[in-house]
């Protein structure tokens, strides 16, 4: 079977780029964009078109196909997220991830949690039909349902899935790139937040759930592998695709400072500093960017006493292996929609609620015509050393 794809998304996306290109030109645009509709038609399946009441109505689990979309910080959330709706069922239940992220990541995240069965790329076949389709960015919907067999086995789970159906037919728009952030909006006014974002109405309670992800490595074994000292700081400059000029990002110029200054400060206590992408030379530090797979970052991650990196998947990680504190650096991104309680989370003061999704180019382009995010460059060295401190005070032993 192809697989599924978000037709009226990638039809907004392509009606954008037409009316781009062809600014002066309807005519040829609307042929254009008429040519691409007929050959989307013809070569897959559209949103909509595969549903799943032509699975078998029997008393067999629950089958659930995820589809996860974003990034690899997104997939964490959803794993809670399709943690939680299973166990919410109140029924057997078994998920098959399709995910936009790299399945070998993706497969680490929900490592030991038996509810999972597969994991596959979101471009892989739907190889069968499910009971249950969910459709997730930040926010979830469910395209396929078989609602005879889910009702009579779990009635309020039918429900739950009706009440997203319903929201997201009157708000179409918060579930698309363009409308991320009305999307976000909306989570920050009702009080959900980034994590709970997936379950507005606080159904699934996911905070009080405390879903944890847990580790192949034992992350002793993996310390001593790598040659880490027995305590040690985490440091982590990338977010997911951002390029290392991201707005995201805090300058190089502090990590380098930061890295020599916490070396004087604790010469005893190692600092790791990991990622994928090496966009610089830092002292300092023990570099293993690149070169631990997926399950050695989660269990290095999982043993710093402390975390210190910009918002992206780390700090979401660290939080669901409950590892103990991180401190996040805002700068476009707001720290009040994604901050955890246990961390220490950092923004300036000129946009607290940061700018991500205002505009296409966010991350590269600052709206107020800054060179710098200038949130970001609020947050200095002094400061954040000085929150370390704090922390470490509460964290190591007297």
């Amino acid at each position: 079977m192809p697989s599924y794809v978000n037709f009226f998304e990638k039809a907004g996306h392509r009606l954008a780029q037409l009316r781009s290109s062809n600014a002066a030109s309807p005519r040829r645009a609307a042929l254009s964009f008429g040519l691409w509709n007929l050959k989307k038609a013809i070569s897959m399946h559209l949103m909509g078109d595969y549903a799943a009441t032509s699975s078998k109505d029997d008393d067999s689990p629950l089958s659930i196909a995820a589809l996860i979309r974003g990034g690899i910080g997104d997939a964490v959330l959803s794993t809670a997220f399709l943690h939680a709706l299973a166990d919410y069922a109140g029924t057997p239940a078994v998920i098959d991830v399709y995910a936009a992220s790299c399945p070998d990541s993706v497969r680490s995240l929900v490592h030991g949690h038996s509810v999972f069965r597969r994991i596959a790329s979101l471009k892989d076949d739907i190889r069968q039909e499910y009971d249950i389709i969910v459709d997730i960015t930040r926010m979830a919907w469910f395209p396929g349902v078989n609602k005879s067999k889910t009702g009579r086995l779990s009635p309020k789970l039918l429900k739950f899935i009706e009440d997203c159906n319903t929201f997201r037919n009157k708000n179409v728009l918060f579930f698309t790139d363009e409308g991320q952030r009305l999307g976000m909006d909306y989570a920050d006014t009702a009080g959900s937040f980034r994590e709970c974002q997936m379950d507005r109405k606080n159904i699934l309670c996911l905070k009080e759930r405390s879903f944890t992800i847990l580790c192949e490595k034992d992350p002793q074994h993996t310390r001593e592998t790598f040659g880490i000292p027995e305590s040690y700081i985490t440091i982590h400059r990338e977010s997911g695709n951002a390029g290392e000029d991201s707005l995201k990002l805090w300058p190089k110029a502090h990590y380098h400072t930061l890295m020599e200054r916490l070396k004087e400060q604790y010469p005893s206590m190692g600092m790791v500093l990991l990622g994928s992408r090496k966009d610089d030379n830092f002292k300092n530090c023990i570099d293993l960017r690149g070169k631990t797979s997926f399950p050695e970052l989660k269990a290095i991650l999982k043993g710093a006493v402390l975390h210190i990196g910009g918002e992206g998947l780390m700090p979401h990680l660290r939080h669901f292996l409950h590892g103990g504190p991180s401190i996040v650096l805002f700068g476009p991104t707001s720290c009040r929609h994604y901050g955890y309680a246990e961390n220490i989370n950092l923004s300036g003061t000129l946009c607290p609620e940061g700018c991500e999704w205002i505009s296409p180019d966010w991350q590269v382009s600052c709206i107020r015509g800054f060179g710098s995010c200038r949130s970001m460059d609020e947050i200095s060295v002094s400061h954040v050393m000085e929150k370390v401190s704090q922390t470490l005070s509460l964290q190591l032993p007297q």
